[in-house]
């Protein structure tokens, strides 16, 4: 039995009788024919003939279909298996989303609409993949997992593809089994969390650990440009919409270089949007693939939290970097800490928390925070490049020279912490200076390099 919308071309194609023009609870008018022959239709003929993963991105396409249930009926049932009993309607062994639906001959109605064929081309020409539970090269952290993505998404390097195989059969498993280590946190993060990110991604990649976030701006982003700017180990994005809708849209440049050097995953297929209520459901991902999840800056109920707690429900390591106790956006990093998480000093701490031995990280020869800001001292005073600094000879310490700084500059610059400071905080602090000249003395301060901008928020640097 085959399902044409009214109006489909394909109707008047149809050979002999058998065919009635019906109507959905919806007052939607479909034509059932009931002459479905194996020998003479091509079409369906096609269909069987299918990929089992065609079959799986079309059971994750139908939306009165929910996850648990697919997830459970491709534990014992192939994706083929599945579709064609949706397709004929046997419903006996299978509870969908809210129960038995009231009106199976329009779910068997959207399961029919499906033109497989013409779904195969659309993942091929958008060089997408697709896993499902059950398959060979599903993600081995995802079996078993309690809220396990029925059916994955997936567009990487063509280094991720099984020879001779085309892009319908992503071979994922490979890029998984390295150490995966997730870094996440605010949206509207400082400088300050920004460059911790961006070092953090770009050090664990340099010691062949793949990096995994969302790909949303903020730390997320800061991470994978440090990651992909070290490019040693496949970065991964797990994101909430189709893969052919980037989002947010800002994020294009990372999700291209992603998809050229790593792989990014979704459990929504092509042309889904984001929705609100995909960002917490693509946070469980994260979680159940990271070895170690790090919260770089949050507050208290940012949206990195969620992933905090799909983690601390799977055991999973969640570590976090210390922030400054009057800046808001460390307020959930430093709850995080007092409560029991590891912190974050640099990569050598997450090293260690993967399990890497004293020799082994000695071996990656990953730089500390301590050396670090040794290194850059002294490579500034090599240098002699000063940027409004004083070097003090004989020293490797950069000082401010206040005596290259007027009065109002040293008034505002005063004004403003080493942790993130808002603009009005610092208007209130020096109420008694123009608002039009304090931002003049910020942008003024900024060119020297003593401080630094960000979304509302200015930074002091030394």
């Amino acid at each position: 039995m085959v399902l044409y919308q009214s109006g489909d071309d394909r109707i008047s194609s149809l050979k002999g009788s058998g065919y009635n023009q019906l109507n959905n609870a919806d007052g939607t008018e479909y034509t059932e024919y009931t002459e479905y022959n194996p020998s003479t239709n091509t079409a369906d003929d096609d269909c069987r003939e299918h990929d089992q993963s065609i079959y799986a991105a079309a059971l994750a396409g139908i939306e009165s279909i929910g996850r648990s249930w697919l997830a459970r009926a491709l534990e014992c049932s192939k994706p083929s298996q599945v579709w064609s009993k949706l397709e004929e309607g046997k419903f006996d062994s299978f509870s969908l989303k809210r129960g038995q639906p009231n009106d199976l001959a329009k779910l068997r109605y959207q399961v029919r609409k499906v033109d497989l064929t013409r779904l195969k081309a659309r993942l091929e020409s958008h060089q997408v993949g697709v896993t499902y539970v059950g398959a060979p090269d599903f993600p081995a952290k995802l079996v078993g997992d309690q809220q396990v993505p029925p059916v994955l998404f997936c567009k990487g390097s063509k280094e991720l593809v099984r020879a001779g195989a085309d892009v319908s059969s992503l071979a994922i498993l490979d890029s998984l089994c390295h150490p995966m280590v997730s870094i996440i946190g605010t949206r509207n993060c400082s400088h300050y969390g920004r460059e911790c990110a961006y070092q953090l991604g770009y050090d664990l990649s340099s010691c062949g650990v793949s990096v995994i976030s969302g790909l949303a701006q903020g730390i997320d982003g800061a991470a994978h440009r440090g990651a992909l700017d070290a490019n040693q180990a496949f970065p991964i994005g797990v994101v909430a919409s189709g893969l052919n809708l980037i989002y947010p849209s800002q994020s294009r440049d990372i999700w291209n270089l992603i998809s050229e050097r790593g792989i990014l995953l979704s459990e929504y297929p092509l042309g889904a949007p984001a929705q609100k209520w995909h960002f917490p459901a693509r946070n469980r991902i994260i979680a159940a693939l990271s070895d170690v999840v790090i919260v770089v800056e949050s507050r208290r109920a940012g949206g990195a939290m969620h992933t905090v707690n799909a983690s601390t429900s799977r055991n999973i390591q969640v570590m976090a970097v210390p922030g400054s106790i009057r800046s808001p956006v460390s307020q959930g990093t430093n709850d995080l800490i007092y409560d029991g998480a590891l912190m974050v000093r640099d990569a050598t701490d997450v090293l260690v928390a993967l399990g890497y031995s004293a020799h082994q990280i000695n071996d990656t020869k990953v730089v500390s925070a301590r050396d670090r800001v040794a290194q850059q001292t002294a490579d500034a005073t090599a240098s002699g490049v000063t940027n409004g600094l004083n070097l003090q000879p004989g020293s490797n310490q950069l000082d401010l020279d206040t005596n290259t700084l007027t009065g109002k500059q040293t008034e505002v610059l005063q004004a403003i912490g080493y942790e993130p400071t808002l603009t009005s905080a610092i208007l209130n602090r020096c109420h008694y200076i123009d608002i039009g000249e304090i931002h003049s003395l910020l942008y003024n301060l900024e060119s020297l390099g003593f401080i630094r901008s960000g979304d509302g928020w200015w930074t002091r640097l030394f």
